[in-house]
């Protein structure tokens, strides 16, 4: 049986965009990652009857639907012309040949839905110029010329002004467009000011929410109606009080996904409400995330979370180490999927239902969901990657503990010998309020691989447990999921043969902020390699994509009540404690744990002599470790997995 080698990612296939046709045909979008031009490509695929074949051949063709039985419409980039705009092509599964164009808008568009006479898209809309859409040619090019000639200059004069993976958004909102079937017509029906955040269509009516600003964005979103047929717009929650995060027609109701955070805060999960007359009216509350949050390096890009199907509400909540596919039954919750995994993408039929997903330690493949719950695979598109290579099993440990006990696990090394003594590593996820499964890891068996023993926790602050456990607040951060993270590192060494002067720390995002709190508190780690990091509150709260909500979801009421406390949970405060050899990585492009957080440990540490080191990525962002360009992911795995190799030799 051979290793895992570090490089195996760059053969994956991650797949989305699940949707199957009245014939029974599956497509999908299928993407891979080519080395040479170190970059993603993107292929619509068909399954059906027990084969794949690719029907496009662009290099990103990652949106598409049925248009009717037979056909799909999709977006490409094949033409020369240099404006913004967004081109639609449109196949013919049934009698085969080349795609052919169907129509170009001249904006940036997204995915369409088809609504009868119209397609919704949701697009975006410069404020700069907000009817760029309308613009003849010319005036589109003239424009487009003087962007170019101020491409120098970054002005800025709102909040928010950047986000991670967008760049500078200032003067940016996500408008909802109407598209005229017969006359390709574009048509904007909301504010130009109003920043849409989700929406649902339904019987001539359009839902959707959004919050409407012009210098400062504010916490809370309103509700609004809009009427096709009379063009008319009417607010059906105007209120500035619900954090909310989706919007549904439902049973003939309007179905709102959110919370007041009366008892959790902003981090508080999501709950059902039915919105008449201007009043929230509580549907259903799990306790439980009612999306996925299971952590993966091993896919990319997002499936659908939530879809409605002849009056049927189906979602993926997080159930802690797995994340199923579930339906609303009433006021209760009917588990549909019975597997040790997470449901990352599902197409609901009458033929059955269908899911990507990644059970056990399998990669990314379609299933039909039998009866009991239990998969049925349908593809073999990752499967022979894996083939006749070591993929450890996760063993579960449980710290029994007060006030909660803590889930976690160990993958085995490579050849293991329970007589021999191992190196091992601590990885801690992101989030917080993100969590780690039973599923397929790349980094994790990676390691293992190499010959760790590699252990991962779902500490206080994870998903999938409910509020309760998921609630660091009032200056939590740093002291219970501290506390929980060493007792499972205690419980490992204690059960299993690990070197204890041989064990690094590891994690990204609050993961990297975990790092950083732990070697200014314990020496106990030979080294650690800190990623996309948080070190100094204060800077994260005024400099990054989320800023103004950091004092809220540490339970702060302002911007200005909280700078001790914040203080007092910041790496930085403890970094003269420090004594581990700490690698830090970080990305030009991050704006939701900016470069400065990375900095600013390294230099407090470097300068009172301990053993230090800074990789930046340019062109990558928050997300280098799941979706950064396949040569940077490499080289981050080789800086870490080297760093990590040096002080546990």
């Amino acid at each position: 049986m051979e290793r895992i080698p570090r490089d195996l990612f760059h053969q994956f296939n991650f797949l989305n965009n699940l949707a199957v046709g009245k014939d029974g045909s599956i497509c999908f979008v299928g993407t891979r990652q080519d080395v040479d031009s170190n970059s993603y490509i993107s292929h619509i695929y068909q399954l059906k009857d027990g084969s794949v074949r690719q029907l496009t051949t662009g290099k990103n063709e990652s949106s598409f639907f049925f248009e009717d039985d037979d056909k799909i419409l999709f977006t490409a980039r094949r033409s020369d012309d240099k404006t913004v705009h967004t081109e639609y092509y449109r196949l013919d599964l049934k009698h085969g040949g080349e795609a052919t164009a169907a129509f170009t808008i001249p904006m940036a568009g997204g995915p369409l839905k088809d609504i009868g006479d119209f397609y919704l898209m949701t697009g975006t809309t410069d404020l700069n110029c907000p009817d760029y859409h309308l613009l003849s040619v010319e005036d589109r090019e003239k424009y487009e010329k003087e962007k170019e000639e101020n491409a120098d200059y970054q002005v800025v004069d709102e909040y928010p002004f950047f986000f991670n993976g967008a760049g500078f958004i200032n003067k940016t909102r996500s408008s909802l467009y109407l598209i005229d079937k017969k006359t390709c017509s574009v048509e904007r029906i909301t504010p130009a000011t109003l920043d849409v955040e989700s929406s649902d269509y339904s019987d001539g009516e359009i839902l959707y929410t959004g919050i409407d600003y012009d210098a400062v964005k504010g916490k809370w979103s309103q509700v609004y109606r809009y009427e096709i047929a009379s063009g008319k717009t009417e607010c059906l929650y105007g209120k500035d009080d619900m954090l909310i995060s989706g919007v549904r027609h439902y049973k003939g109701k309007t179905l709102i996904l959110g919370t007041y955070g009366e008892k959790y805060g902003v981090t508080e999960s999501s709950k059902l409400y039915f919105l008449e007359g201007g009043q929230m009216t509580l549907f259903m509350d799990k306790d439980l995330s009612l999306w996925s949050s299971v952590g993966t390096d091993s896919k990319w890009g997002r499936g659908k979370g939530m879809d409605i199907v002849d009056g049927e509400l189906f979602l993926t909540p997080t159930i802690a180490p797995n994340s199923p596919l579930a339906r609303i039954d009433g006021d209760d919750l009917t588990y549909l999927t019975d597997f040790k995994g997470t449901v990352n993408d599902f197409c609901v039929t009458d033929d059955g239902i269908f899911v990507i997903a990644m059970e056990d330690q399998k990669l990314q493949e379609i299933y039909r969901v039998r009866e009991d719950g239990s998969l049925l695979q349908l593809t073999n598109i990752n499967t022979p990657i894996l083939k006749d290579r070591y993929v450890a099993v996760p063993e579960r440990v449980v710290v029994d503990k007060q006030p909660c006990s803590v889930e976690g696990w160990v993958l085995k090394p490579y050849d293991y010998d329970p007589g021999r003594k191992y190196p091992a590593i601590l990885d801690i996820h992101g989030g917080p309020r993100s969590a780690y499964g039973e599923i397929y890891y790349h980094e994790m068996q990676y390691w293992a691989s190499e010959g760790f023993i590699v252990m991962y926790c779902n500490p206080h602050g994870s998903d999938g447990y409910g509020n309760e456990f998921a609630d660091i607040r009032k200056e939590k951060y740093g002291g219970i999921d501290y506390e929980d993270l060493m007792d499972f590192t205690d419980e490992v060494i204690r059960r299993y043969p690990v070197d204890e002067k041989r064990v690094a720390v590891t994690g990204g995002s609050y993961g990297g902020y975990m790092t950083n709190w732990i070697i200014g508190h314990t020496d106990r780690f030979c080294c650690a390699a800190s990623q996309r990091s948080i070190s100094n509150w204060m800077s994260m709260m005024l400099a990054s994509d989320y800023g103004l909500d950091v004092p809220f979801e540490h339970g702060f009421d302002d911007i200005y009540d909280c700078t001790e406390g914040l203080w007092r949970a910041s790496p930085l405060k403890y970094a003269d404690k420090v004594k581990t050899p700490t690698l830090f990585i970080h990305s030009f492009e991050d704006y939701r744990c900016p470069m400065p957080e990375g900095f600013q440990m390294f230099t407090a540490i470097r300068a009172q002599g301990v053993e230090a080191r800074m990789c930046l990525f340019r062109g990558e962002n928050h997300e280098l470790s799941r979706s950064g360009k396949p040569k940077h992911r490499s080289r981050r795995l080789k800086e870490i997995t080297e760093w990590i190799k040096k002080y546990t030799a």
